[in-house]
């Protein structure tokens, strides 16, 4: 069983227990989960409805981590480390990746994702929680696990590969406006006049289209 249909079955199981409806649209189920070997300081928590967003649990805050926040966030770190970012995004997209296991209500699944980063840092998110560096990457390693799940289940080649696309490009684009990444965003319609990522319904949809994205560009 797929993590992502062990959090449907969990969502499911509650629901019948306390009687809810399908109807009910508004009812959560929280799940925990556990970061193995990843040398995470943070508790996370699965908030499924429809779907399934990852909370990081910071105090009384439950925080949930969009990806233009992610991105933001990102940008807002200095040069060396935006440029080792890039790096990881784009090893990933090849195909390189890193063996990430997590554990729901106790039972341990593996993902995929980028590497740990080599050292301590702290970064700052959007809600001004202020988070160890391996804390924000295994969010990241979740949603990119999360892609990689769908992408199975759907039998979609290429899916997983729609979310990195957008990382890559708007990171490489708004810290360093690289006629590249400038290019590509022109190509799909993106609006580059904005001075800062726009991460909506509608230019979502724009990131889909990753075979006209060309990954050699970028080292």
């Amino acid at each position: 069983m797929s993590f992502l249909n062990k959090i449907d079955e969990i969502y499911r199981t509650t629901r019948e227990s306390f009687d809810i409806q399908k109807e009910n649209t508004l009812f959560s189920c929280f799940i925990p989960v556990e970061p193995l070997d990843c040398g995470t300081t943070s508790q996370f928590m699965i908030k499924k409805q429809e779907k399934a967003k990852l909370l990081l649990i910071s105090g009384k805050q439950r925080v949930y981590i969009s990806d233009l926040q992610i991105i933001n966030t990102i940008l807002d770190m200095d040069k060396d480390d935006i440029e080792w970012f890039l790096k990881q995004f784009v090893a990933l997209y090849r195909g390189i990746e890193c063996e990430v296991r997590f554990a729901i209500n106790g039972e341990t699944f593996d993902g995929c994702g980028i590497e740990h980063y080599p050292g301590k840092k702290q970064v700052i998110l959007f809600s001004d929680t202020l988070v160890e560096i391996n804390d924000f990457i295994f969010i990241l390693n979740f949603v990119f696990s999360k892609d990689k799940c769908w992408e199975e289940i759907i039998e979609q080649d290429g899916f997983s590969k729609s979310t990195l696309c957008k990382y890559i490009v708007l990171v490489d684009y708004y810290a360093k406006a690289t006629p590249r990444s400038k290019d590509f965003l022109k190509a799909i319609k993106y609006p580059v006049e904005s001075s800062h990522p726009v991460d909506n319904k509608k230019t979502k949809k724009l990131f889909n289209c990753v075979e006209k994205f060309d990954i050699a560009l970028y080292g």
